[in-house]
């Protein structure tokens, strides 16, 4: 992250003993000189006696790097002549001993003749060369062989991962950063330091970097996470004056290459060897471009790209532009989108076909930024119904549904198409659908739709659609019925009979899956529902259009019913394959998948890590929300907060009030309910305001709403109907691993059965169960007590202590009063580290003034609690984090 292993090997090599080097490699920015200023400045290693600056100009020179120092020789016939005037000048820098230094700055562009030098003086143990270069040193340089022979040692300066990029950019927020902002400039700056900073610098000087409002910050994040309100700052001076820097440092050749590849963006090697842009391997060694497998080369750092197409003045941009389209129409490329965008912005003659396809490919790459470009400056809506269609989807991919709206009725009232009206009719049902489903709008488009069918001239066109348009707007209608009230059997049968009539256009196939799932979910048949959210996605796969509008929902819900089925890594798995493959995806789905990890980490225990994951979710949705998710990441959290707040509040009390009850009926305040998850997002308010009373009509959040609540454990089975019953006759009857194991622990026949309960753990902790493993081990260790087996009783604490520290759990009140029989009073504590230290009873007993036999009275109590049989099994024990020398052991 800081690059301390590298610096660590360079102070190595400066201050040992004996002759050697350094060649410090690594792209433009990557921090190399820094790396090596920083080691030079210790007091313990000398200054440089030389200094080599080495240019693209001077390359071409013999003994060029060393000319400044070679002003006396008025010609140069033999090398040894320069060998013995640098030895004259190094002479006054080896007194007491010490090896000079020379360093060697952009030693990519060190001369043949010098480097030659150079590896005599190493060889001959004169000097300690430091070469700081980009990319690598050519294989014929005599310095490379140096390092084969291993006189040089080579330290490669590396991106900065995640971390890197996180610890670099809240040095200059001073505040922490969510981790998709972490990502998205991960992504945008290649991770290299000097984008990093001047990418961080630029967004707070602009207001792109936000605090989230939280209403319940975590510790030490009082003023809101840092976010995104979008993915780039505009270039401004000093991200354009970093560029610039490292433009000129180039070659011309090289200068030319990166304006292509910032210009035209990713495209392949041909393209670039025929535009004379062979000398790319370096750029791409040198950390400035990178290559995939597929030969396809582009910038590393997409700020880069971005910042250098905003410098190029607007001829120069014609002329690359002029002589790079050539070769790409020669070797028969279809340009991408930004390639068509270069062509317009030139001003060169671009097919309003090519326009309009490149439209609706940034539209497919959710680039609505470029695809809007493409609008604005072609005019594609002018006098083309297709362009208005293409208009309006990027305005919606924008979030400006308003505005997408108001053309899309412009349109449909001077179109007489029947497939034109009916696509826009589908954009405004999907418009419809993110701000709410509104029962007038929905009557209002049935009466525009009317109006057109009745005049249009093409009477079989339009009656092909009405069928379409029918279900559709049934389907919408029933949506909103299920929205505006709870659910019962008739809405799932009439979403079922909609889904089997052939006339539901594609788009209605996949909000009636969605809807359909999310009945059967709330009911507590997550498989199903897993199932029905699957039989949407090979036809987004196949519709990019469709995919835009739907793809983020159906995600939500398979991640939501892996996880409350209980298929925790196969959830996780699925999150990571569809992390996003570009920085635009990535931030596009980072909300969503930050959701369903904190619902995963929340149904088993991990309270804490619960609530980190869903206020990132919570804090992502405030700036970028495409599927309307904020709603239910806002009531998972307050139900993640409740649940925290209740173990807290029991914990407390758990020595004095034993069993003594919490208070289900802790009421919050209900947000806003999404259209897109609205039913869940109210199933989730309505059980975190009310309590298990209120959640009844949604079995599966009454279901987790009771596994949670530890005044079902502390009860038992004491009373008929009672809490624990009620958990066991909903669990059973529900689908999902998770199901089976919270009605096995909840089975009135485990309540006494110790060994039962204890087999019960171990299965659950192996299916990553972690809570309904930590209630078992908590009953089993109970039963044992109350039986009078402590030894048993002890050994299952012991594992109980570790899984709560091992998985990060928040113990509630049944658990705590569980591992409260492992706690040591301070006397044992006292004893335990003193025999820990290697002394005997008899050394114990004369320590603390008191009979041998009482030491080990004491010992035999600390075995029986821990569990444990041996002295020997004291060392490396930690004990319980209730006793004051347990949170330290």
């Amino acid at each position: 992250m800081d690059q301390s292993a590298e610096y660590a090997e360079l102070v190595s090599i400066l201050t040992g003993a004996g002759p050697g080097g350094a060649l410090v490699l690594g792209g433009a920015g990557m921090g190399k000189t820094s790396l090596v200023q920083a080691a030079l400045a210790r007091t313990d290693v000398p200054v440089p006696a030389l200094r080599l600056h080495c240019t693209p100009t001077l390359s071409a020179m013999p003994y060029g790097a060393l000319s400044p120092y070679l002003s006396t020789l008025e010609r140069i016939e033999e090398p040894v002549q320069v060998l013995r005037e640098i030895n004259v000048i190094l002479e006054g820098a080896r007194e007491g001993g010490v090896i000079p230094i020379v360093l060697v700055e952009d030693a990519h562009f060190l001369d043949p003749e010098s480097s030659f030098v150079l590896s005599l003086l190493v060889e001959n143990a004169a000097v300690k060369v430091i070469a700081i270069g980009a990319g690598r040193i050519e294989g014929d340089s005599t310095l490379f062989s140096l390092t084969e022979s291993g006189l040089l040692s080579t330290l490669v300066v590396q991106p900065f991962d995640a971390d890197g990029v996180r610890f670099l950019a809240q040095e200059i927020t001073a505040g922490v950063l969510t981790e998709g902002a972490v990502e998205a400039i991960q992504a945008m700056t290649g991770g290299n330091p000097s984008f990093i900073k001047a990418f961080v610098q630029s967004c707070l000087d602009q207001g792109v970097l936000v605090r989230a409002q939280e209403t319940k910050p975590s510790a030490g994040e009082a003023g809101g996470r840092w976010l995104l309100a979008r993915l780039a700052p505009e270039p401004d001076e000093g991200l354009v004056e970093l560029v610039r820097e490292m433009h000129s440092s180039l070659t011309p050749g090289q200068q030319r290459i990166v304006e292509i590849m910032a210009l035209g963006g990713r495209q392949p090697r041909a393209l670039l060897l025929a535009n004379n842009g062979a000398d790319y391997r370096h750029l791409v060694e040198s950390g400035i471009l990178k290559a995939d497998r597929e030969g396809m080369i582009e910038l590393r750092a997409e700020i880069h790209a971005m910042v250098l197409r905003h410098a190029i003045a607007p001829g120069h941009r014609a002329e690359l532009h002029q002589q790079w389209i050539g070769h790409q129409q020669e070797l028969g490329l279809e340009p991408t989108p930004l390639q068509v965008l270069w062509g317009v912005e030139v001003g060169a003659v671009v097919p309003a076909e090519e326009v309009m396809s490149a439209v609706a490919t940034a539209n497919d790459q959710m680039d609505y930024a470029l695809a809007w470009k493409l609008c604005a400056l072609a005019g594609i809506s002018s006098d083309s119904d297709l362009g208005v269609l293409l208009e309006a989807r990027t305005l919606l991919g924008m979030g400006r549904y308003y505005s997408a709206r108001a053309i899309l009725v412009g349109l449909m009232e001077k179109t007489d198409d029947p497939v034109i009206l009916q696509r826009a009719l589908n954009m405004l049902y999907a418009i419809t659908v993110y701000l709410g489903l509104d029962e007038g709008e929905l009557e209002r488009l049935e009466n525009l739709w009317e109006k057109h069918a009745r005049h249009g001239s093409d009477r079989r066109g339009f009656a092909q659609a009405r069928a379409e348009h029918q279900a559709i707007n049934e389907l919408l209608e029933s949506w909103r019925d299920i929205q505006q009230s709870d659910p019962g059997p008739q809405a799932m049968e009439r979403i079922e009979g909609l889904l089997a009539d052939p006339a539901l256009p594609v788009e209605g196939r996949t909000i009636a899956l969605l809807v359909l799932s999310d009945l059967h979910s709330v009911d507590g048949r997550t498989e199903t529902a897993l199932g029905l959210a699957r039989k949407a996605m090979p036809q987004l796969d196949l519709d990019a259009r469709l995919a835009g509008n739907y793809q983020l929902s159906v995600l939500t819900r398979i991640g939501w019913n892996l996880v409350f089925s209980g298929r925790y890594a196969e959830a996780e798995e699925f999150l990571a394959a569809h992390r996003g493959s570009t920085v635009r995806l990535m931030i596009h789905r980072h909300g969503s998948l930050s959701l369903i990890r904190g619902i995963s980490h929340l149904l088993r225990g991990q309270t804490n890590l619960a609530r980190h994951a869903l206020l990132e979710a919570t804090a992502e949705f405030q700036v970028n929300d495409p599927a309307g998710l904020a709603p239910l990441a806002q009531a998972l959290g307050e139900f993640a907060d409740q649940r925290a707040a209740s173990v807290l509040s029991a914990n407390s009390r758990t020595r004095s009030e034993r069993g003594s009850k919490i208070d289900l009926k802790r009421g919050i305040t209900r947000g806003a309910v999404s259209a897109s998850l609205g039913m869940l997002s109210r199933a989730v308010a309505t059980s975190t305001a009310a309590g298990a009373s209120m959640a009844s009509a949604y079995p599966l959040l009454e279901r987790e709403f009771l596994a949670g609540t530890s005044q079902r454990a502390l009860n038992g089975h004491q009373e008929a109907g009672g809490l624990g019953t009620r958990l066991f006759e909903l669990a059973r009857g529900m689908e999902g691993q998770r199901a089976r194991f919270l009605a096995r622990m909840a089975d009135p026949d485990m309540m006494t059965d110790g060994p039962a309960s204890e087999a019960l753990a171990r299965e659950a902790v192996e299916a990553s169960e972690y809570q309904v493993a930590a209630e078992s081990m908590a009953r089993a260790a109970t039963l044992y007590a109350e039986a009078g087996d402590t030894r048993r009783c002890g050994a299952v604490l012991r594992g109980l202590i570790g899984l709560v520290r091992e998985r990060q759990l928040i113990p509630d009140a049944y658990v705590s009063r569980a591992l409260a029989l492992a706690e040591l009073t301070s006397r044992e504590e006292e004893i335990v580290e003193l025999a820990r230290g290697g002394n005997n009873n008899a050394e114990i007993a004369r320590k603390l003034t008191v009979s041998q036999r009482t030491v080990e009275g004491h010992l035999y109590r600390v075995f029986s609690k821990l569990g444990i049989t041996d002295r020997s099994e004291l060392n490396g024990l930690r004990l319980h984090a209730g006793t004051s020398r347990g949170q330290n052991a």
